[in-house]
């Protein structure tokens, strides 16, 4: 979790149970990017799977949202990749 600019990002994989972390070296790319002292790109350049970790960030991401905001009638969730229109929020 940090500040970017004017936002706060939430680390939505911070609570997934250990147990399921356990012999995945899909959550060591989680840690060295919070552990890191450096540029996250020099130092996950060779680590692989960062794609692989969108399983697991889905439903905890639905999760902290809940406990965040509960009272919300509706969430938007986005990708990186997706574009959110205006009109395919309405309709």
């Amino acid at each position: 979790e940090q500040n970017f600019g004017n936002y706060y990002l939430y680390d939505v994989l911070f609570d997934v149970f250990s147990e399921a972390k356990q012999g995945l070296m899909l959550f060591d790319v989680c840690d060295a990017q919070a552990n890191c002292p450096m540029s996250q790109k020099d130092y996950t350049s060779e680590m692989r799977g960062r794609w692989e970790l969108d399983k697991y960030k889905l439903l905890h991401m639905i999760e902290r949202t809940w406990k965040m905001r509960p009272t919300k009638k509706w969430y938007v969730f986005t990708e990186a990749d997706n574009y959110v229109f205006c009109s395919n929020l309405i309709f």
